[in-house]
């Protein structure tokens, strides 16, 4: 700390620029202006009509009708999102709109802690400036041509309240200099509410947390706490609401069944088949190894040349005057032509995050060891072991994508706290390693803004054509939302089913898109909710097929849906074969809206199915419907 009036020491965030500005009340204005921009400019919610989302909607009404998770629907996700969902739909009443609210708000407390997090370890600036990075590009804008990424409309919720209950544990841990155990006690409480979403949050935390004591332990006040207690407060916050779920759940269905409920996250993901398919080995990039690491030597190549200069530059020109405003001009000028021309180069370039944060990881253990040595005590070695915390959190939560890093699909959440700490690391610790060089950190960093705000106008624009792109209207009232070209073709089939299907009859619809169960406002007449590779392989074809024949639907929907991204055609020819069976020996074609589905060049259409005895029903359908799927 320095005197009013002093010279910054060399340890200052950016030594030759203030590290205090802007103040909370500022940044918290800037953030939340920023944020109703962001959602004025949006113009409305746009999730994927077919694909993910209404899986959220539909699972969280009929919890609200008072189904029972687990036993009434399958799921293969913690029980805390859907029965939290639920809760906002009893409250409020079922609609988009009041989960959009919620989870707006869910948006705005992750700016909060992101924020309280980042401003200890670097300043507010570059708090600030990541926060508004947050804002704009992973809580409310949609880089991805799926509008099921990002902290709105998520294709899961579990990822998303996973990813802010375990920022709420590093913020409790933060607390541990003035409250000592019960902080770390929180801290094992927001971790077990993080181990009923999903594994990936929770491993991050889970490591991050424990890092934490070990360090506080290791580094702080000798004979204050021992080790011991410290990993008893974390795992007994941690086991309680694990154990609180699992009682609620024994309500209901047996105690085997209920623990199976809580652990179900972790049961998908140690099924090996899944793990090994080739959906997730592709997200991971594993599927292509050489090329991943091609890629990431690529942008790292990319982004010396723009690092090296501006460091050289700010060490040569120690003290640098109207060369700064030279060095905006030419910056300002190419800003132009590149966001014209760089809308998909930005979208990839986090590509090097996993060497970059690994890389951020030894630099922080580095300046922990440093503040050690040099017998720093109380907040200052705290701040250090803070900023381990979160470079640990932020490399293990981009573990299922450590070598397809971007900013698109899964990014949106499990790499965003990398991508904050790279924010930092060029506008506040590269210029503080600047400053201890002896070199201009004020011009480093003032080149590095400029960086990102090139970056911040090309994503800008990739989320500009996103919206002329799903511009279509779909739903009414509370479930109003904007779509693609697809929307007039499924409020044809909404219409359609709406004067065919009672209000207390069922829908089946193959293999994706319950949004059209929650539209309709009519149920599936199974515990089972989504047909794709993933849920056939976690809940089997057979027991599928056993319960359609238990309580067969009404009508049943095929919808055109191709799963290449799983390595297969489409449904009833690359997997689903047993399902297609069933439907075509029970069920007769009705009516057919736009495309017929699952058929080659098909674009989209659905097919209305009566069972077999209604008289409109005469012609029994394909049974193989892709005859020639190798030919795609």
């Amino acid at each position: 700390m320095t005197s009013a009036g002093s010279t910054p020491a060399a340890d200052s965030p950016v030594v030759g620029m203030e590290s205090d500005f802007p103040s909370g009340a500022v940044a918290g204005f800037c953030l939340l202006l920023a944020g109703a921009a962001m959602l004025v400019w949006n113009g409305g919610v746009r999730p994927d009509p077919i694909i993910d989302f209404g899986r959220e909607l539909y699972v969280a009404w009929q919890l609200a009708e008072g189904r029972v998770l687990y036993a009434d629907i399958a799921y293969f996700n913690g029980p805390l999102s859907p029965y939290l969902n639920s809760l906002w739909f009893r409250i409020s009443g079922a609609s988009l709109q009041t989960l959009v609210i919620c989870n707006v708000l869910v948006a705005a407390a992750a700016t909060g802690l992101l924020f309280r997090l980042l401003r200890p370890i670097s300043d507010s600036l570059s708090a600030t400036v990541a926060c508004l990075f947050f804002v704009a590009f992973f809580a409310l804008g949609q880089i991805d041509f799926l509008g099921n990424y990002n902290f709105v409309t998520p294709y899961a919720h579990e990822v998303t309240h996973g990813v802010v209950l375990a920022l709420l544990g590093l913020f409790a841990f933060s607390y541990y200099p003035r409250v000592g155990l019960r902080a770390i006690a929180a801290a094992g409480i927001c971790l077990g509410l993080v181990f009923l979403t999903k594994p990936e949050p929770f491993l991050a935390a889970a490591a991050a947390l424990g890092t934490g004591c070990v360090l506080t332990w290791r580094c702080g006040a000798p004979g204050r706490e021992s080790l011991l207690r410290f990993g008893v407060a974390l795992a007994g916050g941690a086991l309680l609401p694990p154990l609180v779920a699992w009682g609620c759940l024994c309500a209901a269905m047996p105690a085997k069944a209920a623990a199976a409920g809580v652990l179900a996250p972790w049961l998908s993901a140690s099924n090996t088949e899944l793990v090994n398919s080739e959906f997730y080995r592709a997200l991971r990039g594993t599927n292509r190894l050489g090329a991943s690491f091609e890629l990431i030597g690529i942008w790292l190549r990319r982004y010396s040349l723009v690092l090296i200069p501006i460091a050289a530059l700010a060490l040569v020109l120690r003290r640098p005057k109207r060369i700064v405003w030279v060095l905006a001009s030419v910056l300002g000028v190419g800003a132009v032509g590149f966001v014209r021309l760089a809308p998909k180069f930005a979208m990839q370039s986090i590509r090097p995050l996993p060497v970059l944060v690994l890389l951020m990881l030894i630099g922080s253990v580095w300046v922990l060891v440093r503040d050690v040595r040099a017998g720093r005590a109380g907040p200052e070695i705290q701040v250090s072991i803070q900023r381990v915390v979160f470079v640990v959190f932020s490399v293990v939560l981009l573990a299922k994508i450590f070598f397809n890093v971007s900013l698109i699909h899964y990014g949106f959440a499990l790499a965003m706290p990398a991508t904050m700490l790279l924010v930092v690391t060029w506008t506040c610790w590269l210029p503080r390693l600047i400053g201890r060089l002896s070199g201009s950190a004020a011009l480093f960093r003032f080149a590095a803004l400029w960086v990102l705000l090139v970056a911040a106008l090309s994503l800008l624009r990739v989320i500009d054509t996103r919206h002329a792109d799903l511009s279509h209207p779909l739903g009414s009232g509370g479930d109003a939302f904007l779509t693609d070209w697809r929307s007039p073709m499924i409020g044809a089939l909404l219409a359609d089913l709406g004067k065919r299907v009672g209000p207390d009859e069922t829908i089946l619809v193959l293999p994706e898109g319950v949004m059209i169960n929650y539209l309709a406002r009519r149920e599936t007449p199974t515990r089972y909710v989504n047909f794709m590779p993933p849920e056939l392989i976690l809940f089997g074809e057979a027991a599928i097929v056993e319960a359609l024949d238990a309580t067969p639907p009404d009508h049943v929907v095929l919808i055109h849906r191709e799963a290449w991204e799983y390595g297969q055609a489409v449904f009833g020819a690359g997997y689903g074969r047993a399902i297609w069976d069933w439907v075509a020996e029970h069920y007769r074609p009705a009516a057919t809206i736009g495309d017929p589905p699952f058929q080659q060049g098909t674009q989209f259409g659905a097919l209305i199915l009566e069972p077999a005895g209604s008289r409109t029903g005469s012609k029994q359908i394909d049974p193989n419907p892709y005859a020639s799927s190798s030919s795609r």
